[in-house]
């Protein structure tokens, strides 16, 4: 089977994977050595139940005209779950598992489509080129040069490809953002070695491997973990004690972090409010290192003197450390009463093999064909997708009943849109809340001629939304 990258970017209506939709999907295939094979452009047109962000569509610039020429979300998504799932698929970006590959899976849900094959099956896998920017950043600095943004380093893709001239074109347009993103690896690709051992870091294998092999301390392993997320203030990395694996999550581990003055100010009583404590996944960020002199230099003074007193603290304190690993351990997000339909995706669970046949006939039979399917949909959350992802499409391919329960929702939408949450109890944005947003941001004075056009438009589509609700 022969391996490929996927470098992919999308550009979404907001930053809410549950409730917002991609708008667009550009994609690159290449061979391992990173020399294109395919490329990919698709725009998704507004879905009849999105209320946008208007802030998100000033970032990536993307008119209201140009979108509305999009296709269907149905028919893109398809494409894109059968992209991801070509066998020997390496899907990756910039940040794509800190947020692409979120949105991607919830669409994927929505659309009655696996979503979580493209992370396993048929030799598929997934990897992230910013926590590998990190990691060069800290050991091999003079390979960019690094631009400075409010007097910090800054790892954002497009500070760092207009600094360096990577690839021409506008910053957020998702296929520039993608030819950035294979012009930042091949400039990473001329150290190979420490290539492959980054790219090792998204292989489970290797990943369990590199934490077996890491020292003890206080009978636990430790590290110093490298992730973008830490922000230049303290060097993209910080030093972590693992305090196991999650009790509920299996394939996740808990690591605390030792470089924090509040840690020796926890009490048997409080200690939840001093702690920091990370959830890692196999073979995804960040990137664990075992805590030798090369990479401790990493840490300022200031946080390796914090790092040895918070050890002693804590090896005078085993008591406090069992109640934190407790606690962390078990720890799960509050449960959240009559969660939306499309946010439902970490409840559900898989889908049993009937549901998963009766999602596949539902992909395979022709638009105006696909409600009786529909009908024969027994269970009732993937039904009411189903109804949904056709709506989107076009409601009248609906039965009457369908187009009913529907309208019920949509209705639902527009009357009590505090009552759609997702599964943290986020609110669905409403269209209050964009016309509030439209008003900041026509006084916004840095936004360009371009982004207060943007704003124009939504604004008027927005009004016109309103009127049609008050009919």
């Amino acid at each position: 089977m022969t391996k490929t990258f996927l470098f992919y970017d999308i550009e979404t209506s907001g930053l809410n994977p549950a409730f917002d939709q991609i708008i667009q999907f550009s994609a690159i295939r290449t061979d391992l050595s990173l020399n294109e094979l395919e490329r990919y452009e698709w725009m998704i047109r507004p879905n009849s139940d999105i209320i946008p962000s208007p802030t998100a569509m000033t970032i990536h610039r993307t008119t209201l005209t140009a979108w509305q020429q999009g296709e269907a979300e149905l028919t893109v998504i398809q494409r894109i779950h059968a992209l991801m799932n070509t066998p020997g698929t390496i899907s990756l970006g910039y940040n794509t598992l800190g947020f692409d590959d979120e949105f991607l899976r919830f669409s994927f849900y929505r659309n009655l489509l696996t979503p979580y094959t493209h992370q396993y099956a048929n030799s598929c896998g997934r990897a992230d080129i910013y926590p590998i920017t990190a990691l060069y950043y800290l050991f091999h600095p003079s390979i960019f040069s690094w631009p400075i943004r409010n007097d910090k380093i800054s790892l954002k893709l497009d500070a760092i490809n207009e600094l360096n001239k990577l690839v021409t074109g506008v910053a957020h347009t998702a296929i520039v953002d993608v030819e950035a993103t294979i012009a930042l690896a091949k400039n990473f690709m001329q150290h190979k070695d420490t290539w492959q051992y980054a790219i090792g870091y998204f292989d489970k294998e290797k990943d369990s491997e590199r934490i077996q092999k890491l020292p003890n301390i206080l009978g636990k392993k430790h590290a110093i973990l490298v992730d973008g997320v830490f922000g230049a203030s303290l060097n993209f990395c910080a030093p972590v004690l693992n305090l196991g694996t999650h009790y509920h999550f299996k394939n996740q581990s808990c690591w605390l972090r030792l470089d924090t003055e509040n840690l020796s100010h926890s009490t048997l009583n409080d200690f939840v409010q001093h702690n920091w404590v990370i959830n890692k996944k196999l073979a995804e960020p960040g990137f664990l290192l075992p805590p030798t002199a090369k990479y401790l230099q990493k840490l300022t003074e200031e946080k390796r003197e914090i790092l040895k007193k918070n050890i002693q603290w804590l090896e005078n304190n085993p008591e406090i450390l069992q109640v934190i690993t407790q606690y962390y351990c078990d720890y799960t997000y509050p449960k959240h009463p009559n969660i939306a339909p499309e946010a439902a995706l970490y409840e559900q669970g898989f889908w049993n093999n009937e549901q998963q046949q009766q999602s596949q006939q539902f992909h395979r039979a022709e638009n105006s064909k696909k409600s009786a399917v529909i009908d024969r949909i027994s269970h009732p959350l993937l039904k009411t997708l189903a109804i949904h992802a056709l709506g989107r499409v076009d409601a009248d391919l609906l039965s009457e009943e369908q187009r009913e329960e529907l309208a019920t929702y949509w209705k639902k939408l527009k009357e009590h849109p505090e009552k759609i949450i997702d599964y943290k109890g986020k609110q669905k944005l409403s269209l209050a809340q964009a016309l509030d947003e439209i008003q900041k941001l026509k006084v916004d004075a840095t936004l360009d001629a371009e982004q207060k056009n943007i704003v124009q438009e939504l604004e008027e589509w927005f009004f016109g939304l309103k009127c049609e609700d008050s009919d």
